[in-house]
């Protein structure tokens, strides 16, 4: 899945061995039910590349998991189009919180938590 922006490429990480090597060389900010995972890409210019988990051990439901990795997609997105200075980077979002009811939440309530931690992240990461 591509997303469009002006300047950017971003796409989403195809691959266990890439989430791997992400894990091994990336580094990861928690707050309290999200974690982010960031790595430089130094090989490509202006592409951002993503991947979304939502642990089936915390969620039990695929309709539960699939809605946090909707919401952490979309608001990643909406991050990105407001940051356009962002590029060349690999980023794991992790889910670890469970939702006993996903229709109660909705987007404002990820972007509340998930902007300060990708703020405090690529501010740590570009220093």
């Amino acid at each position: 899945m591509q997303y469009r922006h002006p300047q950017i490429k971003i796409s989403s990480i195809k691959g266990f061995e890439v989430v791997s090597q992400v894990f091994k060389e990336g580094k990861s900010f928690k707050s309290k039910n999200f974690v982010v995972v960031l790595s430089k890409l130094y090989d490509a210019n202006n592409q951002i590349e993503f991947a979304v988990i939502a642990s089936k051990k915390r969620n039990k439901k695929a309709v539960t998991r699939n809605r946090i990795k909707r919401l952490l997609r979309q608001s990643l997105n909406n991050y990105l189009k407001a940051k356009q200075e962002i590029n060349s980077y690999r980023i794991l979002l992790i889910a670890n919180t469970s939702i006993d009811m996903p229709s109660k939440v909705n987007l404002q309530i990820f972007e509340e938590e998930i902007y300060p931690l990708l703020d405090k992240s690529f501010g740590l990461i570009s220093k």
